[in-house]
Formats: structure tokens, C-alpha cells, sequence
């Protein structure tokens, strides 16, 4: 059995794909292997085909969309951990054999592993797990509470003996509300393991491409969108509505976790959550372009209605209360938001070390 499956869904996109699998199969490190699944015919890809012992490379024949692909890779894993990469990304393979080290040190409590990713774009940082345990292990309280699960797919792990005992058939449906369900695997999964993190470099962020992928496969003709200067992204993901909706999905999945977690660090998510989606709905017309006439205070008012009649509506306080900072002057909400979130930050740190007996 191997220690990781990196599992890789990919749509259109055959170059980056092949720069994530060649990242995995460089590391010359038998304890890995690499599942990747195209979404389409990816003739750039048949190469990888019963290539090589550890990778296996599949495809469907029609697009079936990111979650679907997605739910394929994690029921085909059968390694100890496996890690989700998006086709965008890569591994540094000269730094893989210390993760797999990490991988092979860690205790059975531990269900979920929080990766940094590094930016090449941007020579940093793109994200670095926070959690003040001295142990870099986090229960669900501190693993929400300080958003350390990011909505970036790249560099979860999770241990696959625990994902198969959830049900995921539920959790993967694909719907437009839930466009990232990973975060609700993570959810679930911290209802009864831990969280670690690994702050070390090994996952690599590359260059955003706009073309293929689940942010472009709504275009028609790839190759001549890609030379249009234009981030009109899929709508259905990226769209007021579509984001509205996937803020009332999350609220809900963090509505049902409640019963698990301590009263701050549960106040504590949904407000940071709930500014983090209000600054993407808010923004959201610089990356699609919305028919004429619709504006996103009417896409809002369609989301909410939309969530209700899917029953993705937790019918809680936050979730009544989302709807009306749209109403404030958006430079205030900022500057509350950065104001809560110090608050949060600093409550955080206190409770960890009172859980913990430092203080």
C-alpha cells in the first residue's frame, strides 16, 4: 500500500496537468503515487496511461464536471493519506521525501493535514496554516475558528482510512451551492479527529491559467478565449448568486457542526466566514460579466430565495443576519471585518493556551 495517493482532476488543460504529474513521479520516492482523471480526451495525457507503476491515469468521456471528477479520484485512493492537487499546481519533488517523513510520523488521530502553498507568481506565501498549539495539531474549535482551511483545493490531505468511514456520496453532491466540497469533508472529519499542519514547502501554486479547468470550461472555444484580456470566469461558480449560495451551503454545514465545538470559536467562524464571502460577493462583477439589468443586490435577494427552497438555509441567526450588511457602506464593512477578525485572533490565542494549561 502506498503511504499518499496525489490525486489530480483535470479538464483542458493537458500542459499543467503534465507539470503536476511529472512534479509527483520526480520525487523517484515509491511511497507516492499519482491518480489523475481528466474530464474530457487529453491526448497530451495518454502518454501516462499503464506508463509507469506509480501513476494511474483514467478519463471520461464527456464533461462531468469538477465534482463528479473529484468524487471519482477520492473513491479510487487506497493509500494511508491522499492529497488533493489541482491541475494548476505542483509538487516540489525535491522536497516531497521530507512530507512523506512528516506523513509517516504523524498519529492516528490526526484525519486532516493543512499544507502551506507557495506562490511561484508571487515569490510567497499564497497560504500558511495559523494555529497556536505548540504541537502544530488543531482541534475542529481552533482549525475553524482561524480559518485555517482555506477554500483553495491544493495541499488538503486527508487520512483515507477516516474519509472512507463518512458518507461521501452526500457530501459530494454536485450542486451549485457546493462548489468546495473539501471543506465540508474537513468539516465532517473534524467532528471526531484532529487537524495538523505542515508549514514546510512543498506544495507550489502556479500560475493561474485562464482557459480549461472548472473556471473556464463554460467558453466555448479555448483557444480563442485565451487570447481575450478578459477574467470573465464561470459564472456558475463565480457569479453573486452562485457565491451567495455557497455561503448559505457553508453556514449550514457549520450550523451542523455546532454541537461540536465551543460557543466562541463557533461565533468565531461563521463571523469570519461571513465577511470573507461578503468581500467575494461584493467583488464578484470584476470576474463575471452579468447579463444586463442584474445587479448583485437582486442576485442576492435570488440566492437567499434559492437557498431557502433547497433547504440549504440553517434558519440560524447568522444566517438571517448575512443578508443586511449588504445594506452598509462597503469601506465600513472592511474596517469592521479587520476589526472583528484581531478581535477573533487574539480570543484565539488566549483559549488555546487556557485549553492547553498555559495560563
Amino acid at each position: 500500500m502506498y503511504l499518499l495517493d496525489v490525486l489530480i482532476p483535470t479538464y483542458g488543460r493537458p500542459k499543467n496537468a503534465k507539470k503536476a504529474i511529472d512534479s509527483c513521479l520526480d520525487s523517484n520516492d515509491d511511497r507516492c503515487q499519482v491518480i489523475c482523471n481528466s474530464n474530457g480526451y487529453e491526448h497530451a495525457l495518454e502518454c501516462y496511461r499503464a506508463s509507469n507503476k506509480n501513476i494511474i491515469y483514467s478519463n471520461f468521456d464527456e464533461n462531468q464536471g469538477p465534482t463528479i471528477n473529484f468524487s471519482y479520484l477520492l473513491n479510487k485512493t487506497t493509500a494511508k493519506y491522499c492529497m488533493l492537487l489541482s491541475d494548476e499546481d505542483y509538487l516540489d519533488a525535491s522536497l516531497l521525501k521530507n512530507f512523506l517523513d512528516y506523513l509517516e510520523g504523524l498519529d492516528s488521530s490526526v484525519s486532516v493535514i493543512s499544507c502551506s502553498v507557495f506562490s511561484e507568481e508571487s515569490n510567497s506565501y499564497f497560504y500558511s496554516p495559523k494555529i497556536y498549539s505548540d504541537n502544530g495539531m488543531a482541534d475542529i474549535n481552533e482549525a475553524l475558528m482561524l480559518l485555517s482551511i482555506p477554500s483553495y483545493m491544493s495541499g488538503y490531505v486527508f487520512t483515507t482510512s477516516k474519509l472512507k468511514s463518512i458518507n461521501l456520496k452526500e457530501i459530494m453532491n454536485p450542486s451549485i451551492a457546493n462548489a468546495y466540497p473539501h471543506i465540508n469533508i474537513t468539516h465532517e472529519l473534524l467532528h471526531k479527529g484532529r487537524l495538523s499542519v505542515y508549514k514546510e514547502l512543498c506544495v507550489i501554486k502556479g500560475k493561474d491559467v485562464q482557459y480549461g479547468g472548472d473556471a473556464y470550461s463554460h467558453k466555448s472555444n479555448l483557444k480563442q478565449e485565451k487570447k481575450v484580456n478578459n477574467l470573465d470566469m464561470n459564472p456558475y461558480v463565480y457569479g453573486p448568486k452562485a457565491l451567495v449560495r455557497q455561503f448559505y451551503y457553508l453556514e449550514k454545514k457549520l450550523y451542523e457542526s455546532k454541537k461540536y465545538m465551543r460557543v466562541m470559536p463557533y461565533i468565531s467562524a461563521v463571523l469570519l466566514r461571513m465577511f470573507v464571502m461578503h468581500n467575494s460577493i461584493i467583488n464578484s462583477d470584476r470576474l463575471v460579466i452579468l447579463e444586463m439589468n442584474t445587479t448583485i443586490e437582486s442576485e442576492l435577494v435570488m440566492g437567499i430565495i434559492d437557498a431557502k427552497n433547497s433547504r440549504d438555509f440553517s434558519g440560524s441567526f447568522f444566517s438571517n443576519f448575512f443578508k443586511y450588511i449588504f445594506y452598509l457602506n462597503p469601506f465600513f464593512v472592511k474596517i469592521l471585518y479587520k476589526v472583528i477578525k484581531i478581535i477573533i485572533i487574539n480570543i484565539g490565542r488566549i483559549e488555546v493556551k487556557i485549553n492547553s494549561g498555559k495560563i
